[in-house]
């Protein structure tokens, strides 16, 4: 999950982007806060994760760039989305290297695809490789793979099991494509037999030709037997009682 922060000293304004990010938390899998003042936030941030900032370069009781800086100082991989109606700042932001811009002068519609666009180029740019995208329902999903306990296929339809529960999403496709795509990116994922693709962080062994994934038991086919006992012996296992 991705933790992203929301400061400006104007409230009102807080909560419509903090409510407009978070119309895509299911979407993007992330976690959305928002703050009034750089204390606050900095109190946050100095014990707890945190990735994209949305900040406010006028705060009341600091330079947002200077904020931004510590930040940058606790977290460097993190991205900094400043909001500004002041172009004489334009410049000065330039210099402090942010990864985007929102002006306040935008309508509420404008301002809702500027959130939709830099969310989702800054989720992009901090893990390129764990996100898995996917369509369900007319709408784009992008998932962590590390938090998916497996693909499965039932007919044409590929289900993603994810460790926070909840009803599956599913997309159309193959599983043989899928297993190609993932497998070169994410090393812990084994296939198991012809409709299940499995993320190894989460299953366990149980006997020779089965693992267990939650309160399910899987068998392993014959055809995936001897990769399996390959994987078997380089990777750690949970080990169940039959």
């Amino acid at each position: 999950m991705f933790v992203v922060l929301v400061c400006d000293d104007n409230a009102p304004y807080t909560a419509m982007l903090v409510k407009m990010l978070s119309n895509y938390a299911d979407i993007y899998d992330i976690e959305v806060k928002g703050y009034q003042n750089g204390i606050d936030l900095m109190d946050y941030c100095r014990s707890n994760k945190f990735d994209i900032v949305y900040m406010d370069v006028e705060l009341k009781e600091t330079n947002g760039m200077i904020l931004a800086g510590e930040l940058k100082k606790i977290n460097p991989q993190s991205l900094i989305i400043y909001i500004s109606d002041y172009d004489d700042y334009f410049a000065e932001m330039v210099n402090a290297e942010p990864f985007s811009f929102i002006s306040k002068e935008l309508s509420i519609a404008e301002l809702e695809k500027r959130i939709e666009k830099t969310l989702k180029a800054a989720i992009k740019r901090i893990n390129p490789q764990d996100l898995w995208t996917f369509e369900f329902n007319k709408m784009e999903y992008n998932v962590s793979l590390e938090s998916v306990k497996c693909f499965r296929s039932v007919a044409r339809k590929i289900y993603i099991d994810e460790v926070t529960g909840g009803a599956s999403k599913y997309f159309y496709g193959k599983l043989d494509e899928i297993e190609k795509a993932i497998i070169s990116i994410d090393d812990q994922y084994i296939r198991i037999n012809k409709s299940y693709f499995v993320n190894m962080r989460w299953a366990g062994l149980l006997g020779n030709n089965q693992i267990r994934l939650g309160n399910k038991v899987i068998k392993v086919s014959r055809k995936y037997q001897e990769e399996f006992n390959r994987r078997k012996k380089m990777s750690r296992w949970r080990v169940y009682a039959n």
